[in-house]
């Protein structure tokens, strides 16, 4: 079962202060240098003007106070440890000045810095899982907020407040926060803090499930995002886009988001974003089924929330190793790394953790035939799992939208109810003046009927049929003219209304993550998005503009062209279309889409074709079936290292050196060992490409003055690497590799006691090549499986020394006993032999 992870909304609002890196800072009276980043100039300028402040004799404890919450800004993407000491150095300076008698500015300024460096310690308090306290210092920084009427930082507060809501599973008070500090935020413009709340309400709507709401806030906050540049937070919308695409199915467009969130990231130096996309690839993994490589990712995300503390992030990752583990039957480290992501959730007290880890825990317990623990799991798995309450959660948010929606439209319906009535007492009071003249008329017209004979009583019969008529036509005229009026207003907002929609759309397309494209009936561009120009690193509409499509096509795709035009052509749509496009820097792109005709009067006008860059996804794929089948190499060479007689281990080791070099392209392998008695270096084994000369016979015995730079790199356990010899700074090294032809070129040490013994090498000739961390990895695996075998060799030589000396002392010593031994027969007879003769004499003489 896959495990569905909580977003990592963008969370707490921190205190920044406009300023997004720096290199250079002060903290507690000390410099601090932060090296490894790359600033671009105008970063660079914040820091030259922080720099001037800072070591400023003159400088004023307001301006320092603000450099130092600055810098907490800055500093915590890299090392959130930096926060807490820069912030507790604002609050002292601001602490000892407010017992002084301030100016009100220089009062309120002061009073702003603190809270801020409250904010901001709260912010890591939540990152640590210390709840109450990020808790506390939140209300303390909105109540000196609401002091100072700084609507800007209340807006912070309320935000921050509202995201610890949503994390203790509280969404209605979390929405009620969220959109008060964003209807705050609107009121001051701030792009950031607008795209932070419009984000933290779209995670909240991603994680009950409604994901076209969270989409639509998604989409609302990019503009802003891009506005600002912060690639911070737009890696955590691309990010979390990517999770709603994954729990709607398309997991493959998932993990190109994935992949690009990891890459922005990076580029950035985020490590607790990088923590998080790298779960996010574990789960993805996970849910097909690729259980080594989700724990890689899993493991190596665990690895740097270890590091930061980063206890979200820490029960993220051991639950998603747990559940890895039970499925590859591993139970008792899975049970460890279930226990340990449960206490991380319980420490931070969010459900959602707890229940993912008791979950877990349950099955591994019922494994384990554990009932009562697997009990009290499953109950605690309930119990989160109702605190929840998705569906009652979503039906109070529908019923709270639509009490919104509906007190919007009342407010409308108001408000064009008043212009009406307001209109109607306008034409009634005209009415009414009206009247009033004709009365004075008759009157007139009376007094001369009292005068004028009946001739004039007929004049003014006529007169009076004469005004009805001219009443009927100005009354006409007037209803004419309204009804052209409301015609011509109708028409106005049709044409407002259309033209707006257009431009929505517009909009649409160009932020659009998609490569769209339109053409013409010939097949020359009319259209591109910004996606598709940035994928084809293009920076204008007008360098492509107009220009046939065919010009970015590779050869594959060309050919595929002519038969999908005709298709189009004929109104048909072409589905699951993947093609090969040649960016402007000559790179190619793999593309996967789909095109669709345009049609007018039924007749082809030209056509539309939507594609998203799979090029990253099909390179990852790429790596891990190359790998898959370094791992096998490697598997079969240890075999036969283990089986092979010591007679046969130089045609194995040979063997093995082609196999590598077939895998990594090199023209040359060869084994070099180092005597360091006699200072020199031996070439062992070789294998050589067809058509590269052999060195086997001229590299017997090398001075170690010849190779310095390989001598101490492989001294020191490092590889030489050079993956392009053309960019070689050192004259020596070039001119060597050079002259045989080396365009790139590796060497391993081979390691015994932390010593080198020799080195392994590779030597590529007829292209470039960069070897991958991973292919590193296991070519050392393999130096040091030389190692092993040639100290088995060793061995196996002294035991045969051995037993050849044993074998010539026996010799010896069954020599020296058969001369020993005749040596004592020889006596023998001699003594017989005198015996016999004192006997003989003693016989004599008795005879005599």
């Amino acid at each position: 079962m896959s495990i569905n992870f909580k977003h990592q909304s963008f969370g707490l609002t921190l205190n920044f202060f406009g300023m997004k890196k720096i290199l250079f800072v002060v903290l507690l009276g000390y410099p601090i240098f932060v090296f490894g980043q790359n600033f671009s100039n105008k970063v660079q300028h914040e820091i030259d003007s922080l720099n001037e402040i800072i070591v400023s004799k003159n400088i004023t404890d307001t301006a320092l106070a603000h450099s130092y919450l600055g810098l907490s800004g800055l500093l915590y993407v890299q090392n959130i440890d930096t926060m807490i000491p820069l912030c507790n150095k604002v609050i002292e300076i601001a602490q000892n000045n407010l017992e002084k008698d301030l100016d009100p500015l220089e009062k309120t300024a002061m009073l702003n810095h603190y809270s801020g460096a409250l904010n901001n310690i709260a912010y890591v308090y939540m990152t640590k899982g210390e709840i109450d306290k990020c808790v506390n210092y939140l209300k303390r920084s909105l109540k000196i907020y609401e002091q100072t009427g700084n609507k800007k930082e209340i807006a912070t507060a309320i935000n921050n407040i509202g995201y610890i809501f949503q994390q203790q599973g509280n969404m209605l008070k979390a929405l009620e926060y969220y959109k008060r500090s964003l209807k705050i935020e609107k009121e001051f413009g701030d792009k950031n803090d607008i795209a932070t709340s419009l984000n933290n309400i779209a995670s909240l709507y991603r994680e009950i499930k409604q994901f076209d709401k969270a989409l639509d806030y998604y989409q609302k906050s990019l503009p802003y995002l891009q506005a600002s540049g912060n690639k911070y937070q737009i890696a955590k919308v691309k990010l979390s886009v990517g999770n709603i695409i994954f729990e709607q199915g398309n997991e493959t467009l998932a993990l190109s988001y994935y992949l690009n969130a990891l890459k922005i990231n990076r580029e950035i130096d985020a490590k607790e974003s990088i923590s998080n996309c790298l779960n996010h690839l574990g789960m993805y993994h996970m849910r097909n089924n690729n259980l080594d490589s989700a724990l890689f990712y899993y493991k190596s995300g665990l690895d740097i929330g270890r590091k930061l503390e980063y206890m979200d992030g820490i029960a993220i990752s051991t639950a998603g190793i747990a559940r890895a583990l039970l499925q590859k039957g591993v139970l008792l480290k899975a049970k460890k790394y279930a226990l340990e992501s449960l206490n991380a959730a319980e420490t931070l007290g969010y459900p959602r953790n707890i229940k993912i880890a008791a979950e877990i825990l349950g099955e591994i317990y019922e494994k384990e035939n554990n009932d009562t623990a697997a009990l009290k799991m499953i109950k605690l798995f309930i119990q989160m799992k109702d605190s929840i309450n998705i569906e009652e959660t979503q039906k109070s948010l529908q019923q709270q939208e639509s009490k919104y929606e509906y007190e919007a439209k009342k407010k409308e319906d108001d408000l064009l109810h008043d212009i009406e009535i307001a209109v109607k007492d306008e034409k009634i009071k005209s009415k009414q003046s009206i009247t009033n003249l004709l009365i004075i008329l008759l009157c007139i017209v009376a007094l001369f009927l009292v005068i004028i004979v009946e001739r004039l009583i007929k004049i003014n019969r006529l007169k009076l049929k004469l005004l009805d008529k001219n009443t009927e036509n100005e009354e006409l005229v007037v209803n004419l003219e309204s009804t052209v009026e409301e015609r011509t207003l109708t028409l106005k907002e049709s044409f407002n209304l259309i033209e707006e929609k257009e431009k929505n759309y517009g909009d649409l397309l160009d932020k659009s993550s998609e490569m769209i494209q339109m053409l013409d009936p010939e097949g020359n561009i009319t259209y591109v998005n910004q996606a598709w120009l940035e994928n084809m690193k293009f920076e204008k509409l007008d360098e492509v503009l107009g220009r046939p499509i065919v010009e970015f096509f590779a050869q594959n795709t060309l050919l595929e062209f002519q038969t999908v035009m005709p298709r189009l052509m004929k109104g048909e749509l072409v589905e699951e279309l993947e093609c090969q496009f040649i960016s402007k820097e000559n790179a190619e792109i793999s593309l996967k889409g789909r095109a669709r005709p345009i049609l007018k009067d039924g007749n082809y006008s030209g056509s539309q074709a939507f594609f998203f860059n799979i090029t990253e996804v099909q390179r990852a794929k790429r790596e891990m079936d190359q790998m898959t089948s370094f791992k096998e190499i490697m598997l079969n060479i240890t075999t036969e290292y283990i089986n092979a007689p010591i007679s046969e281990i130089d045609d194995v080791i040979n063997a093995s050196l082609l196999e590598i070099s077939e895998f990594s392209s090199a023209d040359r392998a060869y084994v070099f060992k180092y005597n360091f008695e006699e200072e020199i270096c031996s070439i062992t084994h070789e294998w050589v490409g067809e058509g590269i000369p052999s060195q086997l016979e001229e590299l017997k015995a090398m001075p170690f003055s010849k190779i310095p730079h390989s001598l101490k790199k492989h001294s020191k356990g490092e590889f030489v690497e050079f993956p392009d010899v053309s960019k070689i700074k050192d004259k020596r090294i070039f001119n060597v590799l050079n002259e045989e032809g080396t365009q790139s070129m590796i060497s391993i040490p081979m390691m015994h006691n932390d010593k080198a013994i020799g080195f392994i090498g590779f030597d590529i000739m007829k292209t470039k090549r960069e070897f991958t961390a991973d292919e590193k990895n296991l070519l050392w695996i393999y130096s040091q499986m030389l190692v092993n075998v040639f100290n088995r060799i060793s061995f196996i030589e002294e035991l045969q020394t051995t037993k050849n000396e044993l074998a010539e002392i026996n010799l010896s010593l069954e020599k020296k006993v058969f001369e020993n031994t005749k040596k004592n027969m020889d006596l023998s007879r001699s003594i017989m032999e005198q015996e016999k003769l004192v006997t003989i004499g003693e016989i004599s003489a008795g005879i005599a």
